[in-house]
């Protein structure tokens, strides 16, 4: 964004980002024209961070493929506009009315951005992964309440780089699926997808997909998540059966989950249908793995109310041996 003269870095940051129009300057502070520019040079921790995005921006864009420096490229031009226009009174980045409060926010950005940009690419597991961040913003609908003149729209997904493979393109495939490419245009809510890669175990790896809406006039976002997860010997999702010997022991597995939830929330369980619980138990999207516990999650709603947080309930692998597939027996208890 804004450099100090002279510090170069920052200036083959903006030359590398923006279109030839907007080139106007790789600004040091002598030049500095728009607000945000001027706040930042005035705070001295901002000016630092600002030169702190540009080593990391540049550590990174030569740590990638050029597919994945095309993708970072495209990341940093949103940022750069999306940042501003957030921190601003008038959601267009040129009306910062306590500008103590606006620095605070574009530091928070700043330091964001920089972790980011500082764990670009990483390694999970065996992957080589890089995280692709998209930004936008749009002029809010007034009509639908709120005080806020925009509305913020974020992704953010995993891309894998290596190895090459059927697994790495089915990953990224879904991951980018989950986050329908690139944020949304809703102009009455605010919205984050975020998706994140893990392997619990070699054999497996699960997309952890959170999402936030805040509709402008609720009294508070709604969130959610969904785990899906995938046999890295194929390229394919892992379904009930490579867990459980068969959808026959559903019932079984439905009636320890309804009597673990009736034990931690007593009054406030909702779901009391062992039939609805047992559909949702089925359902591998709501599994998370471990070495020790397969656990079945919930979101805020469906077993209690909102105020009571997400749920979730979690099964020793030892208590369920005996419904346990070949598969699942040998990932998960050795045998």
């Amino acid at each position: 964004m804004v450099m100090r003269s002279p510090s170069l870095p920052l200036a083959a940051l903006l030359l590398a980002l923006l279109p030839a129009p907007a080139f106007a300057a790789a600004f040091d502070c002598a030049k500095a024209s728009r607000p945000h520019e001027k706040i930042i040079c005035a705070v001295p921790e901002l000016s630092a961070a600002d030169e702190d995005l540009a080593a990391a921006y540049r550590q990174a864009t030569e740590a990638l493929p050029e597919p994945g420096r095309n993708l970072l490229r495209t990341g940093q031009r949103e940022w750069l506009t999306w940042l501003p226009a957030t921190c601003s009174d008038d959601g267009r980045g040129q009306v910062f009315k306590k500008r103590s409060e606006a620095a605070e926010c574009l530091l928070r950005g700043y330091k964001a951005r920089i972790t980011l940009l500082r764990r670009t690419p990483e390694m999970i597991g065996g992957f080589t992964v890089m995280p692709v961040q998209r930004f936008r913003v749009v002029q809010a609908d007034k009509s639908a309440g709120g005080f806020r003149p925009i509305a913020e729209h974020t992704t953010e997904r995993p891309l894998v780089l290596a190895p090459a493979g059927n697994i790495a393109d089915l990953l990224n495939a879904e991951a980018e699926k989950a986050t329908g490419q690139a944020p949304g245009e809703e102009r009455d809510s605010d919205s984050t997808v975020a998706v994140a890669l893990s392997l619990p175990k070699p054999e497996i790896a699960t997309l952890t997909i959170s999402t936030e809406v805040y509709s402008h006039g609720a009294a508070h976002p709604v969130h959610g998540a969904m785990f899906r997860s995938f046999r890295t010997d194929g390229m394919r999702a892992l379904v009930f059966e490579d867990v459980f010997v068969s959808a026959s022991v559903t019932r079984e597995l439905a009636t320890r989950v309804l009597a673990d939830l009736k034990e931690q929330l007593k009054d406030d369980l909702m779901a009391e249908d062992l039939a609805e619980i047992e559909k949702m138990v089925g359902d591998p999207d709501r599994w998370t793995f471990d070495g020790n516990e397969l656990t079945v999650n919930f979101n805020v709603y469906e077993v209690a109310a909102y105020v009571m947080g997400p749920q979730s309930v979690a099964l020793p692998w030892k208590t369920l041996e005996p419904m346990l597939s070949p598969f699942a027996r040998s990932v998960f208890l050795g045998r």
